[in-house]
């Protein structure tokens, strides 16, 4: 289990804007909803241990 943070332009497929009354993210087109918190899976890009960095993006 690892807790992370993906950015907003690397969530596929949509441009996603945040309904702040609701406290999501929802796709413009799609529809597609992120809650926060909301467990989703992912891949790991790269790790930098040394700045103890992990790159992830949705799978």
């Amino acid at each position: 289990y690892v807790s992370g943070l993906i950015h907003v332009a690397d969530l596929p497929g949509d441009r996603y804007f945040y309904d702040k009354d609701a406290n999501l993210l929802k796709g413009k087109r799609t529809g597609r909803v992120y809650r926060l918190g909301q467990d989703i899976k992912i891949k790991i890009m790269n790790v930098l241990p040394s700045e103890r960095k992990i790159t992830l993006i949705p799978c």
